[in-house]
């Protein structure tokens, strides 16, 4: 996909401490981004289907830890 693309081909062209700086950044819009995504298929008005919105909705923990996990380094990183 394009976007994906786009954030791969700009950590490419980076090295050393700003590859890590970048990297932690798109760490926490990525994660922001699925969050939500989660959130919106698993809520009343998400995903048609009950099975698959009640797991979406049991991931949300998962990708909110992962999302906390990313926003630390990132604050590390990028203080």
């Amino acid at each position: 996909m394009a976007k994906e693309q786009e954030m791969l081909d700009d950590l490419m062209a980076l090295e050393g401490a700003a590859f890590d700086r970048e990297f932690a950044r798109k760490m926490v819009l990525s994660h922001q981004e699925a969050v939500s995504l989660f959130e919106r298929a698993s809520g009343p008005d998400g995903v048609v289907d009950d099975d698959l919105r009640e797991w979406a909705s049991g991931k949300l923990p998962t990708l909110r830890a992962h999302l906390e996990d990313a926003q630390e380094l990132d604050a590390q990183i990028n203080p």
